[in-house]
Formats: C-alpha cells, structure tokens, sequence
C-alpha cells in the first residue's frame, strides 16, 4: 500500500510541476497577497508582526488550498483515471494517500518561502524560529485541511456548476480548522512561553474528523456499484 501509494504522489507531483500555470498561478496570488498586506501595515510592533503573519500565512494557505483543488481531479476524470483503478482494483487508501502527500508536498514548498518573506517584510524577530514555529502549524493543518477538500473536490468534479458548488461547500466546511490553526499560531506566536495552547488539541481533532471522513467516503465513491 505505501509502495502504491508513493508511486502515485510521484506521478501527481510530476504531473503539477510539468505545467506552469499550475504551479506558478498559486505562489504568484499568494505573493502578491503578501505584498499587499506587508505595505498595507507596513512595519508593526512585535505583537502586532506576529499576529498579522499568523493572519498572512493562514490565509494564502487557504487560497493556495482552494486554487489546487480546483483542478486536482480534472485529468483523473479527463483520463478515465478512476474507471482503471476500479478495474485494476488497486487499493483506494493507497489513491487516497498518494494524492493526499502530493497536494501536501506542493503546498508546502509554496507556502514555506512566503512565509520566510512574509516574516522579512514584516520585521519579524527571530525570522527563522518564527518560519520553522508556522513551517510545523502549517504541516498540521494540511493534514486535516487536504482530505476534507479532496473530498470536497471529488463530489463536486461530475457537476456542471463545480466552480460555484466547490467554494460554497469549502468556505465554511474549513472554517473550524482554520479559526484552530490561527489561534494556535497566535498563542505560540505571542505568549511569552511560546507554546501551543488547547487550540492545537482542537485543530487536531478536526483533522481525525476530515481524515476519517475522507477516506472512507472516498472508498465509497470508488465501489464498483458508482462506477457508472
């Protein structure tokens, strides 16, 4: 399964950096988001910095999300992806899992530079320990974050009106998730102790929930009995 699984998020991975749109249509409104928000406020105190970089990162994350998610299925359905796993009968976990690190692994090299530059632009103390502090938050809300909107995705990729339907359904399905993850990066960012309070408890629940919820719901959706 893991064999399957890792060949999967190497074909994915392949696939996206082949084209340049994309790959550079998310960093480039993420960047510019940044840019905007940086000469918007211009230099903060050190509360203030930190706060509006947890605010910054938070929130190119969830456009990023939401422009791979859009055309994350479209050469699956376009190839007749799924009509072949389902007669090949290859592990769905394992599809589920390949997809799922390949969306991970893009993410997460888009959105780690920009929140190194957001936290130069801003002036940020401790550049390094705030990008490693927001590297680690990151990675846990894109375990939670990932599944619920592949899945969100999924359902919405055989509908003729997806490019309403998907942010109608995404917006508010993540918006717990998010609220966790940016509490939690408030109060690692601004307490003195720098440490992660009962928001990251939280946040990791909601990622139990949209994992669990993915994958089986995804098994459901490769049975035989929808293969039509």
């Amino acid at each position: 399964m893991f064999k399957q699984a890792w060949l999967l998020a190497k074909i994915n991975l392949k696939a996206d950096f082949s084209s340049k749109e994309r790959l550079v249509s998310p960093f480039l409104f993420s960047l510019i988001t940044l840019i905007l928000f940086a000469f918007a406020f211009g230099m903060q105190g050190k509360d203030a910095a930190a706060k509006l970089l947890v605010a910054q990162s938070f929130l190119t994350l969830f456009f990023t999300l939401q422009l791979v998610f859009a055309r994350s299925f479209e050469f699956d359905f376009e190839d007749g992806f799924f009509d072949l796993v389902r007669a090949r009968r290859v592990n769905p976990i394992s599809i589920f899992c390949g997809k799922a690190l390949a969306v991970f692994c893009f993410c997460f090299m888009i959105c780690i530079p920009l929140n190194l530059f957001a936290s130069v632009m801003l002036g940020v103390d401790d550049v390094a320990q705030a990008t490693l502090n927001l590297s680690l938050l990151i990675a846990l809300a894109l375990v939670g974050l990932i599944p619920l909107g592949m899945l969100l995705a999924l359902i919405t990729s055989g509908t003729g009106n997806r490019h309403i339907l998907y942010p109608l359904l995404y917006f508010p399905l993540t918006t717990p998730a998010l609220l966790s993850g940016v509490q939690s990066g408030l109060e690692l960012m601004t307490t003195k102790q720098g440490q992660f309070g009962p928001w990251l408890n939280l946040l990791v629940v909601f990622d139990v929930i949209y994992i669990t919820l993915g994958i089986v719901l995804f098994i459901e959706f490769l049975s035989p009995k929808n293969s039509n």
